[in-house]
């Protein structure tokens, strides 16, 4: 399933070099949140839940309906996995690991970019400071 909207930003980012400074910075933040949105339900929904069915044909896969930033959400019903097998929900090994560890799964996923934003800000100072 290929979105035509990744293409479209790079086509603008190509573009964004004759505006100004202002308006540069405004279109990469706005290009950069909105190939994320684009991006995250094809990384978070679970597959297997009867997504993947529906776009198993050419036809399917080519039907703007069923690409992931419009169609994704329709087979996730929570966030956390109630079990190890529970296809309806967000499928990353940490908010799935919740049901059976309880909320010490979400420290890895929360302190990991903590910790190492943390760190990168460090590196940036101590660069800065020469």
């Amino acid at each position: 399933m290929v979105s035509a909207l990744p293409l479209l930003a790079v086509a603008a980012a190509i573009g964004a070099a004759a505006l100004d400074e202002r308006t540069r910075r405004i279109l990469s933040w706005t290009l950069l949140l909105l190939g994320i949105a684009c991006a995250a339900p094809g990384v978070l929904k679970n597959l297997f839940a009867g997504h993947g069915g529906k776009i198993a044909s050419t036809e399917g896969s080519f039907a703007l309906i069923h690409d992931p930033p419009i169609s994704g959400w329709q087979f996730t019903s929570h966030v956390f996995a109630k079990g190890l097998v529970d296809r309806h929900a967000i499928d990353i090994v940490w908010f799935r690991a919740v049901g059976q560890t309880g909320w010490l799964a979400l420290i890895p996923f929360f302190g990991l970019p903590c910790g190492s934003s943390g760190l990168a800000l460090r590196v940036r100072a101590s660069l800065r400071n020469g």
